[in-house]
């Protein structure tokens, strides 16, 4: 026998053989499916990606919550011409939206009626009666849709005679505050005005004797709008079509010009005329001879009378023209008064004009507010007639 081969280690290997040799135990090597573990360090890979995102998600909408929560409690006293009074609408039409039963809605529109009410006192006592009146008006219309939703709960029976009474309470509440805002009104001339306003709403009292509670609720709202309607147009006949020009007020108080054309004085001129001097008396004849005119004294021609008098022309001059500058700016400053009468004559009429457009802007809203609750009356009062089926039991009985 021959002399065997040396054993051949790695790298007797070239690479094609290398490749092959990999290429084959690959092959052999059976795959292993995913393990729990795999899946855990999957998940746990795809959660720590965008775990900053999810941070600043969160935290943005912890900042919108707040803010939107401080806003709705800001806006719980604000008026109608204050910027957060559309946030307090808003959040009363998203709880109104919230409310999925007649029970909530009924307790919703009481409580959006109570808001109407609150602003119509505040803007009575600051002596803005139009915005009053429109508020009113809205008290009435939520008042009559309250009246709605509780004449479905009253078919319904749903809570009983509690939820009702709970109600009733409350509308006595209202009127009692109304009657004491009317009184408080009443006793101020400045306010007097306003004062029917509230009346009206004090005028009925929901616990009357006929009907259900719902009924004379939506009677007591639907009259409240119409007196609010009558109280608005009264007030918008009471105005002034269009203003009045102050040019005749104007006219009459004009100064004259002539006095100071006559205080004025040409400069080319002198200030203070000299006096003629009287013509010498001539002697009268005696006879037939006629006496020698009498001489006359020479007038002294010194430097010093000069002067003398030229200073006292000046002097006049100064006094003169002091007196046309007094005269000039007391024509002036009664112009100006004038012009200041005129101007604020006009600013009385533009704000009454303003005040009427307020007038009859909030009559057209008024009436928009009395039908709708005069409909929600009609509604409340269908509600009340329609009674409920009985349920069949499980028997069929």
């Amino acid at each position: 026998m021959g002399t065997p081969w040396p054993p051949r280690g790695p790298d007797d290997l070239n690479d094609d053989k290398r490749a092959r040799i990999r290429r084959d135990v690959l092959a052999g090597i059976r795959p292993r499916g995913p393990r729990l573990g795999d899946h855990a360090f999957a998940v746990l890979t795809v959660l720590a990606a965008p775990a900053p995102h999810i941070v600043r998600a969160l935290v943005s909408l912890g900042l919108v919550a707040t803010v939107v929560a401080s806003a709705t409690v800001a806006s719980a006293d604000a008026l109608p011409d204050e910027p957060l009074y559309g946030v307090k609408l808003a959040s009363e039409q998203v709880r109104l939206r919230l409310a999925v039963t007649p029970v909530d809605r009924a307790a919703v529109r009481l409580s959006m009626a109570e808001h109407r009410l609150a602003e119509a006192e505040r803007l009575a006592l600051a002596g803005r009666e139009p915005e009053a009146l429109f508020a009113t008006s809205a008290y009435g219309t939520h008042l009559a849709q309250a009246a709605a939703e509780l004449a479905r709960i009253e078919r319904l029976e749903v809570e009983g005679p509690t939820l009702v009474q709970r109600l009733k309470e409350r509308l006595l509440d209202q009127q009692q505050r109304a009657a004491d805002v009317a009184a408080h009104l009443a006793s101020d001339p400045a306010s007097a005005r306003s004062a029917p306003l509230f009346e009206s709403v004090a005028s009925a009292a929901p616990q009357g004797t006929g009907g259900t509670l719902s009924e004379r609720i939506a009677e007591h709202a639907a009259s409240v709008t119409d007196q609010v309607a009558a109280v608005a147009e009264q007030r918008a006949q009471e105005q002034p079509a269009e203003p009045v020009e102050p040019a005749v007020a104007a006219a009459e108080a004009e100064p004259s010009a002539a006095p100071v054309a006559a205080a004025r004085v040409d400069p080319a001129k002198p200030a203070a005329a000299e006096a003629p001097r009287p013509e010498p008396r001539r002697p009268e004849a005696v006879g037939a001879v006629t006496l020698p005119e009498p001489t006359t004294a020479a007038e002294p021609a010194s430097g010093d009378d000069r002067a003398r008098e030229a200073e006292r022309r000046q002097q006049d001059a100064a006094r003169q023209a002091a007196e046309r500058g007094a005269a000039e700016r007391e024509a002036e400053r009664k112009r100006a008064e004038t012009a200041r009468q005129a101007e604020d004559a006009g600013d009385f009429q533009k704000k009454l004009a303003e005040l009427r457009r307020k007038f009859l802007a909030a009559l057209e809203q008024i009436k928009q507010k009395q039908r709708e609750a005069h409909d929600a009356a009609d509604t409340a009062k269908e509600r009340g007639k329609k009674t409920p089926s009985p349920a069949p039991d499980k028997k069929g009985r």
